[in-house]
């Protein structure tokens, strides 16, 4: 950033890292210089900007400050459109503060805005109209909402369970049998049909027609996975905990089993503070499926973890934050110093990295990408290279390591050469590369290397 404050790629990762920290503030700072500096050429920028904005909102409500948090909801909505939550948001407070109307009003903007997430709002719009004294607008709205889209088998869910609430189970199992072809692995239509069907006595005629119907179907629990990096969630998300973008997450449909193709394992490592994050920045921005092993690090020790639990017992209390929280740099002067204690580290944070990481690369079957990368700073040390089909490392000169280390983390040099010296030597790691990338010099020369790499890549035979 002080070589160059306009370098997209820096402003997009200190964003991230404001995001990580849930200082939404400064990430909306960050988001707007970067969308000041694109000129209206990227149209996430404002997605981003008002999903940050809701955030703010977001924080605003816990803090108690309701009458700022709407404002804040409908300047997110302002910003763009279609930012879901924000219309969510906004209800919420209007209904804390006793207007239900206005709550309707926002909800019902949400249906007309952003339709394929209308079914966040279904459960407050039935209380809330019934609030009103008029139940029949629910059965209206979801009515509008079929007449709209035919598919839409989550308002045929909804009509469903508010009918047969009624006790008019019949009408909501017809309801129920018309949403099945447009989901028909969706578990929780299977759930209310049985209990429709169990109010109305099992009747022979209706279960031989639900198992009619279902005789192919697979049950499961509306997964949601993000069509950025593939990371896969039972609940929707609003940004995704792997690659941090935001809005990407989409439900995904079972299809009829079929072989499918599976992305290339590609392992990106290197020595520490040599560009690996850049690289992988690069790598993304072309599209590129990829993994955080430091992200995955990180959740391993999380607060109320059994892999922060592990560390304690390993290091005791002292390397904990007031709040319980892990103090990173307390726990690595202690490992850095002493091979045993990373060792012992090492144990207790890998096997949690290896399964994710393994689990993820798995989910990109079928997905279409060529190849996906995993970012793991100890890939080497810890064995790891034949797990993967091909493996880039990133080098820079050892001089420009250590002052790049040094003024990242604050380190005086000799603090900052043990930190490397607990690595495998570089030099090492290029021997064992199957791909080499240079950060010695400009972003771009890096940013060259990087898409040569990956049109390689996308054209070998390693997948």
């Amino acid at each position: 950033m002080r070589l160059d404050p306009k370098n997209r790629y820096a402003l997009v990762n200190l964003q991230k890292l404001y995001e990580e920290q849930d200082q939404w503030a400064d990430a909306l700072r960050i988001r707007s210089e970067i969308a000041r500096l694109d000129g209206g050429r990227h149209p996430e920028d404002r997605q981003i900007l008002a999903f940050l904005t809701n955030e703010i909102g977001t924080a605003r409500v816990r803090n108690g400050d309701v009458n700022d948090a709407g404002r804040t909801f409908t300047e997110a909505i302002d910003i763009d459109p279609h930012t879901a939550p924000a219309y969510l948001n906004l209800g919420d407070v209007r209904e804390h503060q006793g207007n239900t109307a206005a709550a309707v009003e926002a909800w019902e903007s949400l249906a007309r805005e952003v339709p394929d997430r209308a079914h966040l709002a279904f459960d407050r719009l039935e209380r809330a109209y019934a609030q009103l004294g008029a139940p029949r607008r629910f059965a209206e709205f979801c009515q509008r909402l079929i007449a709209q889209n035919p598919q839409d088998w989550r308002a045929r869910l909804a009509l469903g369970r508010h009918l047969a609430a009624q006790s008019r189970q019949r009408e909501a199992l017809q309801l129920l049998f018309d949403a099945l072809p447009n989901n028909p692995h969706g578990l929780a239509i299977h759930q209310q049909i049985w209990q429709t069907l169990s109010a109305l006595g099992l009747e022979p005629a209706l279960v031989r027609r639900y198992m009619a119907l279902t005789s192919e179907a697979v049950f499961y629990l509306d997964p949601h996975i993000c069509t950025r990096c593939r990371y896969r969630s039972t609940e929707l998300l609003w940004q995704c905990p792997q690659c941090h973008e935001w809005n990407t997450f989409v439900e995904e449909r079972l299809s009829p089993a079929k072989d499918s193709p599976t992305a290339a394992r590609v392992g990106l490592t290197g020595g520490i503070a040599t560009g690996k994050s850049h690289v992988r920045a690069r790598f993304e921005a072309l599209g590129v499926p990829t993994i955080d092993a430091d992200t995955l690090a990180r959740d391993a020790v999380a607060p109320g973890s059994a892999g922060l639990r592990d560390v304690v017992r390993r290091f005791g209390a002292d390397v904990l934050e007031a709040d319980g929280t892990l103090n990173r740099k307390k726990l690595g002067t202690v490992v850095f110093a002493d091979p045993q204690a990373r060792h012992d580290l090492e144990n207790i944070v890998h096997p949690y990295v290896r399964e994710i990481t393994d689990r993820w690369f798995a989910s990109l079957m079928g997905g279409g990408a060529p190849f996906a990368i995993a970012d793991i700073p100890l890939l080497f040390e810890a064995g790891r290279e034949r797990d993967f089909d091909a493996v880039v490392v990133t080098a820079c000169e050892p001089a420009t390591q250590l002052e790049r280390l040094m003024k990242r983390d604050g380190l005086s040099r000799d603090e900052a050469a043990q930190r490397i010296a607990a690595q495998w030597p570089l030099d090492d790691k290029i021997a064992r590369a199957d791909y080499v990338i240079r950060t010695d010099g400009t972003f771009d020369d890096t940013n060259r290397q990087v898409d040569a790499a990956a049109s390689q890549l996308q054209s070998s035979s390693v997948g």
